[in-house]
């Protein structure tokens, strides 16, 4: 039975077209490497608070980053594309894949970073999960913002009204 439903846990995978790896134990996952004595971690957060300084703090301490970015509806995958990519071409690399699924391919001693509404259903989600969330005033978060789409040209249209 646990078979057939990996099965076909992969065939909906495969239909959706998302890269994955599979793990020592067989098990779809967004990268390889793993700690399996330690909880897998999300960090919930709000633009601009610290997601990818929080993210960076826990490769220091030893966990694997997944590369992906939750969002409601789906993820941006920055797995398999240099950071300048990443930045200039963000629209390019979002998937339309259900949370749930992307959750389940976090393993152990792995973490993910997204901007999640939060909900009854995100709980029960992040549940099997150690949670931290980030945030900060919301000038400065919006001021960081503004910043961000000037630099890397995400803002074009916007810039103009500022």
């Amino acid at each position: 039975m646990t078979q057939l439903l990996a099965t076909d846990r992969l065939r909906q995978i495969a239909i959706s077209r998302v890269p994955v790896f599979l793990g020592s134990n067989l098990e779809p996952c967004f990268v390889p490497e793993r700690r399996a004595d330690t909880k897998r971690v999300l960090i919930a957060s709000i633009p601009k608070s610290g997601t990818y300084l929080f993210g960076h703090l826990l490769k220091i301490v030893g966990l694997f980053d997944c590369r992906v970015h939750l969002q409601d509806g789906g993820f941006t995958d920055y797995r398999f594309t240099p950071l300048e990519y990443g930045q200039r071409e963000v629209a390019k690399l979002r998937l339309s894949f259900p949370l749930a699924d992307a959750l389940s391919l976090v393993l152990a001693g792995q973490f993910v970073v997204g901007h999640l509404s939060h909900n009854q259903d995100l709980e029960a989600l992040a549940a099997p999960f150690q949670t931290l969330f980030t945030y900060r005033d919301l000038r400065d978060a919006m001021v960081s913002q503004m910043r961000f789409f000037a630099q890397h040209g995400r803002g074009s249209a916007l810039r103009e009204g500022w």
